[in-house]
């Protein structure tokens, strides 16, 4: 299908610069616009409506093609200042890019075609639904204040539009975050749909994977059974589990050795992949602070060698938190960097 031409009078959709150079944030740490940042945007943006124009294009298509991206990376060098000289600390200077010259397509291409690189993203998230019981947590991300309201921002359009059309990524895991099943944003019923929605658009291959989500301390034979019919039925490539999540505001996480981690392993373990993916810090909703803590880790390793752990987060606590030296002991004892996963533990 041909898109309908846009005429002169039409305003011009969204356009950003290939490397987005504003403020963001991964959830755990957090990025504010620098000055130079702001005036290599402006440059960028300007001259790519200059150079759009001269090859007949709009601004939008030149920045998503790799000549946008070359323009973008000479301006980063610029920016920045580099030389092939030392800079006043005696360091090389960062952003030595060639980036080869923007107005030459099939150079451009060339050289920034991302060719065979493989790109696993193994944790992406959307949701499905939003409810009085997660609304709160959902408005806490910063993207979902996009304009499109909650959905609109987090919702499986702008998945797709994000991960797989505007990005380079092969291939990606799709997962959730825990909340009792009335108010979980994404169920793991609806992870498989999504994961057939895209794949099949992909002429069937295999694009997106699924983990499957497990609360072994709620409703503990529920989720022994749920996690049967999900493996038998479509299969998994990880079990997510996330410890310090408590059903209710006074109950406790559980640890991967304890009675109920033990048997949420051995589930899978009979089931297959015998494969744990982990959240450990960064506090979500209904967290139990204590269980945030990775100590379990080494003791599962150790008691289920035969089964590979996957920790998410890195047991990080608090996005922007102040760091200083390794603590044993004190007030900041085992918290975020000061709780390293070691086989003494």
């Amino acid at each position: 299908m041909t898109p309908p031409r846009r005429k002169k009078s039409d305003q011009e959709p969204a356009v950003d610069t290939p490397i987005y150079l504003g403020n963001y944030s991964n959830g755990e740490m957090f990025h504010w616009q620098t000055e130079r940042e702001r005036r290599i945007r402006e440059y960028v943006l300007k001259e790519a409506g200059e150079r759009a124009r001269r090859h007949g294009i709009d601004r939008r298509s030149f920045l998503s093609s790799a000549m946008g991206m070359a323009l973008t990376l000479g301006a980063l060098e610029l920016g920045q200042g580099c030389s092939s000289s030392k800079s006043k600390r005696g360091m090389d200077p960062g952003g030595n890019f060639d980036a080869t010259e923007p107005d030459d397509a099939d150079a451009c291409e060339a050289v920034l075609s991302p060719g065979d690189t493989f790109i696993f993203d193994v944790q992406t998230h959307h949701i499905d639904r939003v409810t009085s019981g997660n609304a709160s947590f959902l408005n806490g991300i910063s993207y979902a204040h996009c304009g499109k309201g909650l959905l609109g921002c987090l919702g499986f359009d702008e998945f797709l539009e994000l991960v797989f059309l505007e990005s380079d990524t092969t291939v990606a895991i799709l997962t959730t975050v825990p909340f009792k099943p009335q108010d979980i944003p994404l169920s793991n019923t609806d992870i498989i749909r999504s994961m057939d929605a895209v794949n099949g658009a992909a002429k069937g291959t295999q694009r997106l994977l699924n983990h499957c989500a497990v609360l072994p301390n709620y409703d503990t034979e529920n989720q022994l059974v749920m996690m049967e019919d999900v493996a038998k039925s479509r299969g998994v490539v990880g079990w997510k589990s996330y410890t310090s999540w408590r059903p209710s505001s006074t109950g406790p996480g559980y640890w991967l050795d304890d009675d109920v981690g033990r048997a949420f392993i051995e589930k899978a373990r009979s089931l297959g992949p015998k494969i744990f993916s982990t959240h450990k810090g960064l506090p979500l909703t209904s967290s139990d602070p204590a269980y945030l803590d990775p100590q379990d880790i080494p003791r599962a390793a150790k008691l289920y060698p035969d089964c590979s752990f996957i920790v998410y987060h890195s047991a990080y606590h608090f996005g922007g938190s102040t760091e200083g030296p390794f603590e044993r002991v004190g007030a900041t004892a085992r918290v975020g960097t000061n709780s390293p996963i070691t086989s003494k533990m």
